[in-house]
């Protein structure tokens, strides 16, 4: 899970996320508890 500290002005969130937010998935991807997503089977990188 990551949580939002902030929206940087004229970026693709801004509006739909603000602060203190919490993400629990990316496209469908659940976000471990290191901050990581699975990109392949049994393969995980971190979110950024």
């Amino acid at each position: 899970m990551i949580q939002i500290n902030k929206i940087l002005p004229g970026s693709p969130a801004e509006g739909l996320l603000k602060r203190g937010d919490v993400l629990l998935a990316i496209n469908g991807h659940l976000i471990g508890d290191d901050s990581t997503v699975e990109f392949r089977p049994l393969e995980r990188t971190h979110y950024r």
